[in-house]
């Protein structure tokens, strides 16, 4: 494979990662802001307890707007 071939390769990963992150981020954001139990929003987002909490602080400026 080519070097630019291999560029091109990771640069697709790193897309598709970014895509696949972005709509975990608002599974979470959506089952958090529903008050589902942290154990049902691990189990269908595959985050970490640590993840969804830091996923729930960034939320935290949004709801004390609202």
């Amino acid at each position: 494979m080519t070097k630019v071939a291999r560029l091109f390769e990771e640069e697709k990963i790193e897309y598709a990662n970014n895509i696949l992150n972005e709509r975990t981020y608002s599974l979470v954001k959506e089952m958090l802001l529903d008050n589902e139990d942290m154990a049902k929003i691990m189990k269908y987002s595959k985050l970490t307890k640590k993840e969804v909490l830091k996923i729930q602080a960034d939320l935290l400026p949004l709801a004390a707007n609202h």
